[in-house]
């Protein structure tokens, strides 16, 4: 369940390339607690999944990794429709415990890159998505149903070059 929030977290971002086609985007808390977190793990069976933590005393998020691998990334704009809301989130889920703390969700995503931001968006998604803003260059975007469907983080020169050395821009 995603809930708005007024609790504000500090966000860095990292975009890093680990080689041709291969760059790991991250989004992680600057303090980050000590401890396990709760895991989403969207996984598509090919590749490293788009791993999601929370931080299961605050149900903020913790971090979000995710990797673009053996793909190219669209210099298009996404067609789905984002409404942007300057509020954070907190995640909520009553499944979640120390003995049962991941799971683990079949989910496909696409990557955009439009107006100096990287979109990864859920695959063939239908109807509308928020933008819940983590800081000045994330967002968390959730679809109609309250479910997480892909993450905005916005760029600057340097990660472009990152992106280009990568060779996974059009």
């Amino acid at each position: 369940m995603i809930k708005k929030t007024d609790k504000i977290i500090r966000y860095e971002t990292n975009i890093e390339s680990m080689g041709k086609g291969l760059v790991m985007l991250e989004v992680k808390a600057k303090c980050k607690r000590v401890g396990f977190n709760y895991h989403y793990y969207f996984e598509n069976g090919i590749k490293p999944p788009l791993d999601f933590a929370i931080n299961p005393e605050s149900n903020m998020i913790e971090y979000v990794t995710f990797f673009i691998q053996d793909e190219i990334v669209k210099t298009e704009k996404p067609s789905c429709d984002i409404e942007f809301c300057s509020t954070n989130i907190i995640i909520e889920d009553g499944d979640f415990s120390e003995k049962f703390y991941e799971k683990n969700i079949r989910k496909e995503f696409d990557v955009f890159l439009y107006n100096r931001a990287i979109y990864i968006i859920e695959k063939n998604i239908i109807g509308n998505v928020v933008g819940y803003e983590l800081n000045k260059s994330v967002m968390i975007l959730i679809n109609s149903n309250n479910r997480f469907s892909g993450l905005i983080i916005r760029i600057g020169d340097e990660e472009l070059s990152i992106l280009k050395h990568a060779e996974v821009l059009v």
